[in-house]
């Protein structure tokens, strides 16, 4: 959901333009949603990006951005933020 069809529903949204792909991102958007609520409760891991071609025409550094964000891009976050949900999860379980 966009931050505008967020706010016209009654939520508030903060915009971030770094990347998920490196930690430096990871921790900027982080920091983002720190300055403007002072927690975060919750991260929806949502970035995505797709390379319209078959896979044997695929290069190297196509698969190498595609990792980064579907894969890399989940651990990108500060530890801090991660480890909160992992423990919900984990009791959870239990």
């Amino acid at each position: 959901m966009s931050s505008r069809k967020s706010s016209t529903r009654g939520g508030q949204a903060v915009a971030n333009y770094d990347s998920v792909a490196t930690p430096e991102g990871g921790k900027a958007i982080v920091q983002t949603a720190l300055d403007a609520y002072g927690t975060v409760d919750i991260l929806i891991n949502n970035a995505g990006n797709i390379r319209n071609a078959p896979f044997t025409e695929l290069t190297p550094d196509s698969i190498e951005t595609l990792l980064a964000v579907h894969v890399k891009g989940v651990f990108s976050r500060d530890p801090a933020v991660r480890r909160p949900s992992y423990d919900w999860v984990t009791t959870a379980r239990a």
